[in-house]
């Protein structure tokens, strides 16, 4: 018990000292923007982080007055004594307590009548705050853990469409114009999907997920001219884009590298 509520102290002072990081996090989570590409799947994986962040709150939250409750209710099953031993005779002498949930010295006698009353109120009032205050805090700590697990979903879901993106800055891409209308983190669907790759032996999923994310047909086919990055028919790049959509490209990878670097 004693290690229990220590625990306590220990988590509020480091939040206190580390209060500029909380909350400087805390900000970003309740920061809406996104980059205009990526905003229906940063939204998504936003919506995902808050929903398992809700259930562990409340799962949390119940277990704890749960907690209290049977810690309240054990306190009435048998009979409220204390041992006390002699020094001198060395005789065990059972001594009649108050019945609390946790034994504390009061100035008045919390045995019997009102402040007996009182004195429970307050002590189960102690146990569900201190308890909160305890749980509450790895809450929060779990919470920042869900949340950068759905915030590397969403930059493993975006990587495959920013390739695209910034292949169009200097190889020749087919109907890259097709790219902008869309703006979605979506893969565009290709014309033949291609068969289910069975992994050999010793490969994980990792492995799996990695080559899904990097191995496309379009990456080997496309391309490479020596007059890469230099302005084609009044557009910038191969695919003659316009200024605003190299500009577009260009935050789109400063947007996930930047969001990488947070996450990490």
């Amino acid at each position: 018990t004693m290690l229990f509520f220590t625990h306590s102290v220990v988590k509020l002072v480091y939040f206190a000292v580390r209060s500029k990081l909380f909350y400087r996090t805390l900000g970003i989570w309740n920061n809406p923007n996104s980059h205009p590409l990526f905003a229906e799947s940063n939204a998504r994986y936003h919506q995902i982080a808050v929903k398992k962040m809700r259930i562990l709150l409340l799962a949390v939250i119940g277990t704890t007055v749960l907690s209290a409750i049977s810690w309240t209710t054990i306190t009435f099953i048998g009979d409220s004594v204390k041992k006390v031993i002699d020094p001198v005779t060395n005789e065990t002498t059972y001594v009649e307590i108050p019945r609390l949930m946790v034994r504390s010295w009061y100035p008045y006698d919390p045995s019997h009548g009102m402040a007996h009353i009182l004195t429970l109120i307050f002590q189960f009032y102690w146990l569900i705050f201190c308890m909160a205050d305890a749980n509450l805090l790895d809450v929060l700590f779990c919470s920042w853990l869900l949340f950068a697990c759905e915030q590397i979903q969403h930059l493993k879901n975006i990587m495959k469409p920013l390739m695209e993106f910034s292949a169009t800055l200097d190889t020749v891409v087919p109907n890259s114009g097709e790219l902008f209308k869309a703006g979605s983190a979506e893969q565009p669907k290709e014309q033949e999907p291609l068969p289910p790759v069975t992994p050999p032996q010793g490969e994980n999923m990792l492995d799996m997920d990695l080559r899904g994310i990097y191995s496309n047909r379009t990456d080997f086919t496309t391309t490479f001219r020596p007059t890469a990055g230099m302005t084609f028919n009044g557009g910038v790049g191969p695919n003659g884009l316009t200024k605003k959509q190299e500009m577009l490209v260009r935050s789109a990878i400063k947007y996930w590298v930047e969001r990488h670097k947070h996450i990490v």
